[in-house]
């Protein structure tokens, strides 16, 4: 199943710079939400049970632009093989001026939680010639729970970028945010074959009076 997102960014001059941003303090529910997934079934033991991809188009307080860039997951494992599979998470920092946050938790089947301690995330350096990357491992994983991770990094603007949104495995509840000036104009195209929750939000910036 093919679906990803085309996207491109237009310049356009006499944006106010030092924007506020809204999703650098990004965080997830404290108690982890019940998510109904039941009617989709697992593909090798896995099912991406919810999805979440922000970025936010900022222009920083020296008038260059940047984005907080979002991604959310929480994932079902069904199988020991699944496990083994997704027990460590790579998180690739590349070309990212600051990591804001990264957090991880595993939720048993009968909600118990077990989060992830921060120095356990290890840092490195071009790994298998693919680039940098923060990576960590998930403890306490069990047949029929969920891992669940968000990370949070600031990057300087990619003015022409896709967003793959499906795989080989199923997945739910997946919502893609886009936050801009608007002054900023925005072209995307979503190819896809199946539905997608696709979410634009338009910032003005604070000298427009127009309402």
């Amino acid at each position: 199943m093919k679906q990803y997102l085309s996207i491109a960014f237009l310049l356009i001059s006499g944006i106010l710079s030092g924007q506020e941003t809204k999703y650098e303090k990004y965080n997830w529910n404290v108690t982890p939400e019940v998510l109904q997934n039941d009617t989709v079934n697992p593909v090798n033991g896995v099912k991406f049970t919810y999805e979440r991809r922000i970025k936010e188009v900022y222009l920083n307080k020296d008038n260059f632009f940047e984005e907080i860039n979002v991604f959310h997951r929480r994932i079902r494992v069904e199988t020991n093989n699944a496990i083994d599979n997704y027990n460590k998470i790579y998180v690739p920092v590349n070309n990212v001026i600051a990591i804001l946050n990264i957090k991880a938790r595993f939720i048993s089947s009968g909600g118990k939680i077990t989060e992830l301690e921060r120095e356990n995330i290890k840092e490195v350096k071009n790994l298998e010639n693919k680039g940098d990357y923060r990576i960590f491992a998930i403890e306490g994983i069990e047949i029929g729970g969920e891992i669940e991770y968000f990370y949070t990094l600031r990057t300087k603007l990619d003015a022409f970028q896709s967003i793959w949104m499906q795989g080989a495995e199923p997945r739910m509840n997946v919502v893609v945010i886009l936050t801009f000036l608007q002054n900023l104009i925005t072209l995307s195209k979503a190819i896809t074959d199946s539905p997608i929750l696709l979410l634009k939000k338009m910032i003005k910036p604070a000298f427009d009076n127009t309402g």
